[in-house]
């Protein structure tokens, strides 16, 4: 994470990806990064002054998140993924309709979009261990146990194998009987591993969001 302290040139280059000392300097402007610096060539210093906005910074440069992407999005959704343990273990139709309920746009592609970004990154992951349950309907979800969950699938299966129900048949039966289709919902989790990358990004989270009055 870019800190408010010295650095040496070449550290600077390699966190901004970047070759040259107009590129750097381009890039911290076009963040708002305020700097001053002393020396030439390969000796050049840097000391950063402020950092308007860390939480993009570290997104793009710490996260590698595309430049183009739409931050404030990514931020509102991570916040409540990261901390909102019933928010994490929804799926992602069930999250859209609570984002929009909170009365924020967020689409269920733009989620998972942001969701698949850190989990291919090995950040976070699906944790199968700690799942809901439910029945879903078009944009109904009725949650229930993991023993009625089982018991709608083993009843489904039965009537397949045993009773030769089509498999069109065996579903419309599921629906009747419980209300919608039987599905399982690992919850959002943070790969330990990355856990104090994760923290900062939260603390980042956070503070960005107190910072503004309608918070």
């Amino acid at each position: 994470m870019l800190e408010l302290k010295e650095y040496k040139i070449e550290e600077l280059k390699k966190y901004f990806q970047t070759t040259s000392r107009q590129g750097l300097e381009r890039k911290m402007e076009r963040y708002g990064i305020d700097y001053s610096s002393t020396g030439t060539g390969d000796n050049r210093v840097y000391t950063i002054l402020t950092i308007p906005d860390p939480l993009r910074v570290y997104f793009v440069f710490d996260l590698n998140l595309d430049p183009r992407s739409d931050f404030t999005k990514a931020r509102d959704y991570l916040y409540y993924c990261l901390n909102d343990e019933e928010f994490s273990k929804m799926p992602f139709e069930v999250q859209e309709r609570r984002i929009r309920e909170i009365g924020l746009n967020i689409s269920r592609q733009t989620m998972s979009r942001i969701f698949h970004w850190l989990e291919q990154k090995g950040y976070l992951y699906i944790d199968k261990a700690n799942s809901v349950y439910y029945f879903a309907n078009k944009n109904e979800q009725i949650f229930t146990d993991e023993a009625t969950y089982k018991k709608a699938w083993r009843e489904y299966w039965e009537r397949k194998r045993e009773r030769k129900f089509l498999t069109v048949e065996a579903i419309d039966l599921m629906r009747f009987e419980y209300g919608g289709v039987a599905r399982m919902q690992g919850a959002i989790s943070v790969n330990g591993v990355y856990k104090s990358e994760m923290d900062l990004l939260n603390q980042l989270i956070i503070r960005s969001l107190l910072s503004e009055k309608n918070f």
